[in-house]
């Protein structure tokens, strides 16, 4: 019997960026608001604004692991994170957290969809999913200024 293997490569893509930015943070008094998820947010919001009669499909699956670092500007320090989240549905993965380490803000994302057909009656739970993942990536950081 002829026996005929398949290799299926999956492509990476790694990408390392150093930049400065001016606009970055909203100043407000003593404070400093920052979202710090800029670069990989989940673009569009879906409404449930009547029930579904078709299913949907996502047939690109992906995953995507995303770790971006924000230096704490000398004189403030950080006054409250954004909300952790992580949530597994048959949809997908998202997870995002935050660490502040020495001088320095850590932001941890993953984020994998899975390539599924949606029934009609799950429309609701995938954009409950999907929403979660909309806020997440919009979580705001405080910074507030400790010396004058």
């Amino acid at each position: 019997f002829p026996v005929t293997i398949v290799f299926a490569r999956i492509p990476i893509v790694e990408q390392k960026l150093s930049l400065v930015a001016e606009n970055f943070a909203v100043i407000n008094g003593k404070r400093l608001f920052i979202t710090p998820n800029q670069f990989n947010q989940m673009g569009a919001r879906l409404l449930i604004d009547k029930p579904r009669r078709y299913p949907v499909s996502t047939t690109s699956a992906f995953l995507h692991y995303d770790t971006i670092s924000i230096n704490i500007p000398e004189g403030y320090m950080v006054e409250s994170m954004p909300r952790e989240v992580n949530i597994t549905t048959k949809f997908g993965h998202y997870s995002i957290c935050y660490t502040v380490t020495n001088n320095t803000i850590l932001t941890h994302r993953e984020y994998e969809r899975y390539s599924i057909t949606t029934p009609p009656e799950d429309w609701p739970a995938f954009s409950k999913f999907m929403e979660e993942v909309y806020k997440g990536d919009r979580g705001k950081l405080t910074m507030i200024k400790t010396t004058n």
